[in-house]
C-alpha cells in the first residue's frame, strides 16, 4: 500500500534525510502548480547574484503599489516577491540558474501579481487591495475553490523530485555561499504562514522551515524538518483535489507525519 492510499486527492512526495539515505518519492514527477514555493528557486537566483557581488542585500529598492497588495493578500515570507524576482533577473534569469544547478522539471513563468491576476481577477494597484480583502472574506469557497484549467496550464509548475534536488542544494553546501545560506533557512525558520501544514502532526520540539501556500484545489509545502533527536529531512509535499468540498492542504501535516517515520527506520 502507498503512503497516501488513505488520503485525500491526488498527493506528490519527494523527501530524503541529510545522510542521503535512500528518499521516499509518490508520484514525484507529477506537476503541480507551485503557488508561493515558486519563490524558494527565486530567493536561491537572487542570493546566488549576491554572493557574485551583482546585488546586495542591503540595496535599497523601489517598491511599487502592486507588490502592497501582494504583501497584503499572500502575506509572503519573502516580502515583496516581485521585486526580488525583478533582481534576481526574471523568470529567464531563475529558469537558467535552476539548470545550471541540475534541477528540471520546473518553470518560473510569472510575476506573482500576474498569477494573482489570472487566478483570482486581482488588478495590479493599491486601489485593488480592498476588492481583494473582500472577496477572500465573502466567499472563501470560492476564492479556494479548485481551477481545472489554471491546474493544469504548464505555467509556473514543478514535479516534487526537482524540488527536493533544489532544498538539498544549499543544505549540502552547494548553490550559494555560506553566509546566504544562513539567511535563506533562517527566512525559511521565520515564515509564518500555514504554520499547521507541515509541522502539526510531528513530535514536539520538531523545527519546520518551509515555504508553503494554497492556490485553489492545491496546497504545498516545501523545507526542512528537524527532529530533536538529531534526525534532519528535506521535502516536498504537494496535494490537489478535485472538488471544493474537499479542503485543500489537510493531508500534507499527515503526510508529513507518516513519510517523517518512515524515514526514521
Amino acid at each position: 500500500m502507498m503512503l497516501t492510499d488513505q488520503l485525500v486527492g491526488t498527493i506528490g512526495i519527494a523527501a530524503q534525510r541529510f545522510d542521503g539515505r535512500e528518499a521516499v518519492v509518490v508520484d514525484g514527477d507529477i506537476p503541480f502548480p507551485m503557488a508561493s514555493t515558486y519563490k524558494i528557486p527565486i530567493a536561491i537566483t537572487l542570493l546566488r547574484r549576491v554572493d557574485n557581488g551583482e546585488v546586495s542585500l542591503e540595496e535599497m529598492i523601489e517598491i511599487r503599489d502592486q507588490d502592497v497588495v501582494i504583501r497584503q493578500v499572500v502575506a509572503s515570507a519573502f516580502p515583496y516577491s516581485d521585486a526580488a524576482l525583478s533582481l534576481a533577473g526574471r523568470p529567464m534569469a531563475v529558469n537558467q540558474a535552476m539548470g545550471e544547478l541540475g534541477v528540471v522539471s520546473m518553470s518560473v513563468d510569472c510575476s506573482t501579481a500576474e498569477i494573482l491576476k489570472e487566478f483570482y481577477g486581482t488588478e495590479s494597484g493599491r486601489c485593488a487591495l480592498g476588492d481583494a480583502m473582500a472577496l477572500a472574506r465573502s466567499d472563501s469557497e470560492k476564492v479556494n475553490a479548485p481551477r481545472l484549467d489554471f491546474e493544469t496550464d504548464p505555467l509556473d509548475k514543478a514535479t516534487p523530485r526537482p524540488i527536493l534536488l533544489l532544498l538539498r542544494k544549499p543544505a549540502g553546501g552547494q548553490a550559494l555561499g555560506p553566509q546566504t545560506t544562513d539567511f535563506l533557512l533562517g527566512a525559511m525558520s521565520r515564515t509564518v504562514t500555514k504554520p499547521e501544514r507541515l509541522g502539526l502532526l510531528l513530535p514536539k520540539g520538531t523545527s519546520v522551515s518551509r515555504k508553503t501556500d494554497t492556490i485553489g484545489g492545491v496546497a504545498n509545502g516545501v523545507g526542512y524538518i528537524g527532529l530533536p533527536k538529531g534526525i534532519n529531512l528535506q521535502s516536498s509535499f504537494f496535494q490537489r483535489v478535485a472538488t471544493r468540498q474537499l479542503r485543500a492542504g489537510s493531508a500534507l501535516a499527515e503526510v508529513a507525519r507518516i513519510t517523517l517515520r518512515f524515514k526514521m527506520r
